[in-house]
């Protein structure tokens, strides 16, 4: 089920995954006369319980009808997905990160996190030509069994490959500085440069980055005047998990 993308894109990821037609994929999207419904829908019952099949939902907030920060409504959300699984299907949910420190890995409630069996934050490394190339599959939960990080690479026409990827190429700048941030909340800029070159950034890159980020309205971090010429940086929390 894809309420996520045009049907014009979905035909695009087909070709480019090196998917051919076949009456064992089902794309069911916002362009079919009746369009996609939620986990509750009587037919994806029918369908999980008869053939016992793959379900995936694109993407979690297009389906929820409630608020995804509340844990009471995204607990019984969560359930839905749950009884097709208990019907039989497997079931996968793709969901979005958030800008904070604490939702690198998902964003709203931890009733996400708890509802399902395995989970996986996805993280884009490279790209060539312009396009999507490198892939790092995080795992960060796995209920059945212990989890499995892993790589990928993008062969268009193709699909993904496995792959190894180098642990310094997986790490961008970006994600060195949130880490020293979030570790040392409201570090001046010159303590934050300094932590940032010990773990191998050039002083140009950390400027601009500083910079760049903190401009942003809905960016990793935010930065204030201190006392002098001093800037403080903080992370910018703007996801909070609801009671």
């Amino acid at each position: 089920s894809d309420l996520e993308n045009p049907l014009a894109v979905v035909k695009r990821n087909l070709s480019e995954l090196g998917i051919e037609e076949t009456d064992a994929l089902k794309v069911w999207g916002g362009w079919n006369e009746q369009p996609p419904q939620g986990p509750d829908n009587d037919l994806l019952v029918e369908f999980a319980r008869t053939k016992r099949g793959v379900i995936i939902y694109d993407s979690l907030v297009e389906f929820h009808t409630g608020d995804e920060q509340s844990s009471t409504e995204t607990r019984r959300f969560m359930r839905k997905f749950r009884r097709l699984a208990h019907c039989g299907a497997t079931v996968i949910v793709l969901h979005h990160t958030g800008k904070s420190a604490g939702a690198q890995q998902y964003r709203g409630s931890s009733d996400i996190k708890a509802a399902v069996d395995t989970a996986y934050s996805l993280k884009k490394v490279s790209e060539k030509g312009g396009k999507l190339y490198q892939l790092h599959l995080e795992s960060f939960k796995s209920r059945l069994a212990p989890g499995n990080s892993f790589d990928l690479e993008f062969i268009p026409g193709v699909g993904f490959a496995s792959c190894q990827i180098p642990l310094e190429d997986r790490i961008g700048p970006e994600d060195i500085l949130l880490e020293i941030i979030a570790e040392n909340p409201d570090i001046t800029g010159t303590k934050l440069e300094e932590i940032a070159r010990e773990r191998g950034l050039g002083k140009g890159t950390i400027g601009t980055l500083l910079k760049n980020e903190a401009k942003k309205l809905n960016g990793l971090w935010e930065r204030h005047r201190g006392d002098g010429n001093t800037y403080h940086y903080s992370v910018r929390e703007d996801t909070v998990d609801a009671a």
